[in-house]
C-alpha cells in the first residue's frame, strides 16, 4: 500500500514538474540524462557541453550505470532520456538510433600481434578481456567472440571501462571495446588497435525514453540536438 501511494505521488510530482518547465521553457528547470557506461562516460558530456551552452539555464545532471540500470531509471521515470547501445528489451521504451560506433580489438603496444592482420586462429591461445554482466559491452563482447569462433577462449571478467583499460594496459589479454572508449590511449600509444578479418560490426548508439513520457522544453531541446548531431562528436 505505501509503495503504490509512493508511485502516485511521484508520479504528480513529476506532472507537476513538467507543468511549470513547460512555462519556463529553456529560461529553467533541469535535464536529468542517463548513459550506459561507455556513453554516459564518453559520449553525454560531449552532448551536454553543446545543450548547456543553449540553455545555460537549465540544471543538468548525467547518470551513468550498466545497460540494466539505465533502463530501469527510464521505466521508473527517473530519467527523461537515456542513451544505450541498440534496441531496449522492455516494449514500454523506445529507441531511435543516433549514431553508429565501430568495436575494436586493443592490446599492448608490445603484443606480437600488433602491426599485422590476423585471423581467428591467430587468437586462440589469447585471454580476453570482458565486461561485467549487464553491460551492453559485455553482450557485444561475447557476440565478438562468437563470430570468431572463441567462445572457449579464457576470459577474465573486469568490471568498468577504466578497469578494463588498465588490465589490457598491463598485459593481463586482450579487450573488445568501443574505439571511443580508447582514443585516448591509441593516440598516445598506451595500446594499439589489432586489425582482425572478419572485421567487427559497428553497433547503434540509441536515444531511449518512455513511451508515455510527455517531454519537458529542455527534454525536448535535447532531443533535437542530437538529431542534428549526425555522428559521434569529436
Amino acid at each position: 500500500m505505501v509503495v503504490e501511494r509512493a508511485h502516485r505521488i511521484l508520479g504528480i510530482l513529476d506532472d507537476l514538474e513538467r507543468t511549470v518547465a513547460g512555462y519556463r521553457g529553456l529560461g529553467g528547470g533541469r535535464l536529468v540524462l542517463a548513459g550506459t557506461t561507455t556513453l554516459g562516460t564518453y559520449l553525454l558530456p560531449r552532448l551536454l557541453s553543446d545543450f548547456s551552452a543553449r540553455a545555460p539555464k537549465v540544471a543538468c545532471q548525467i547518470r551513468v550505470g550498466n545497460e540494466e540500470a539505465v533502463e530501469s531509471w527510464l521505466l521508473r521515470g527517473e530519467v527523461a532520456l537515456g542513451l544505450c547501445a541498440g534496441t531496449p528489451r522492455d516494449d514500454q521504451l523506445l529507441a531511435q538510433g543516433m549514431f553508429e560506433e565501430a568495436m575494436v580489438l586493443v592490446a599492448e603496444p608490445s603484443s606480437p600481434l600488433a602491426g599485422r592482420t590476423l585471423r581467428p586462429a591467430d587468437l586462440a591461445d589469447e585471454r580476453f578481456l570482458v565486461r561485467e554482466s549487464g553491460s551492453a559491452t559485455r553482450r557485444l563482447q561475447e557476440a565478438a567472440l562468437r563470430t570468431w569462433g572463441l567462445e572457449g577462449a579464457q576470459q577474465w571478467e573486469m568490471w568498468g571501462s577504466d578497469t578494463l583499460k588498465q588490465a589490457v594496459c598491463q598485459g593481463l589479454g586482450l579487450a573488445v571495446v568501443s574505439e571511443h572508449v580508447v582514443r585516448q590511449e591509441t593516440e598516445s600509444g598506451l595500446l594499439v588497435t589489432l586489425t582482425v578479418q572478419p572485421a567487427l560490426p559497428t553497433r547503434t548508439v540509441s536515444l531511449v525514453r518512455r513511451a508515455d513520457r510527455v517531454l519537458t522544453p529542455p527534454e525536448e531541446a535535447f532531443v533535437s540536438l542530437v538529431r542534428t548531431v549526425g555522428e559521434w562528436p569529436v
